[in-house]
């Protein structure tokens, strides 16, 4: 995994989920302050600021945010973490925010009703599959059945843009 010093130089290191890092060209090691969905800051050894270190796992980010809810009820190093990923902000589209930043607990997202990226879910699960079989009976489904303007309009909506007013293929009369 890579990281980048203070300086701005990057360099490759091995990390723990909880947040222990060692430089593996060097002798340099140390903690990270754990931020759930942001990158992490690099300590030294010393505890003086070192650089940062992104982590890209969503997993990762979601065990650390169950345990900040509730310390010492997260899952343990080797369990399976569940996750989904929640509809971003408009701020979140504005400022490019990781991915990972979107990454929450199922149970958490059902009790406090958050609501998933349907778009990104389409874009990931539904689509290849659905246009693999579809283009058995016909060229270009994608833009044929109308998702490609269905896409746009709903990635319009999620950046908070307006949309014009049209009528879904899928909608019933």
């Amino acid at each position: 995994m890579t990281s980048t010093r203070l300086n701005g130089t990057k360099f490759k290191v091995s990390v723990t989920p909880h947040g222990k890092w060692k430089a593996q060209e060097g002798l340099e090691e140390g903690t990270c302050e754990i931020v759930p969905g942001a990158a992490w800051k690099m300590l030294s050894a010393d505890g003086n600021p070192f650089g940062t270190l992104c982590l890209t796992a969503p997993h990762v980010h979601v065990m650390h945010k169950i345990d900040q809810r509730m310390p010492g009820s997260g899952p343990r190093v080797g369990d399976r973490v569940a996750f989904v990923y929640l509809q971003p902000s408009k701020a979140d589209v504005d400022a490019d925010t990781l991915q990972i930043a979107r990454a929450e607990d199922p149970v958490f997202a059902a009790e406090n009703k958050l609501q998933l990226d349907s778009v990104f879910y389409f874009e990931h699960n539904v689509r290849s599959p659905l246009e693999a079989i579809l283009e058995v009976f016909m060229k270009s489904p994608y833009a044929s059945l109308g998702w490609q303007q269905e896409h746009a309009e709903a990635m319009k909506r999620v950046r908070g843009q307006r949309t014009r007013m049209t009528r879904s293929p899928f909608t019933i009369a």
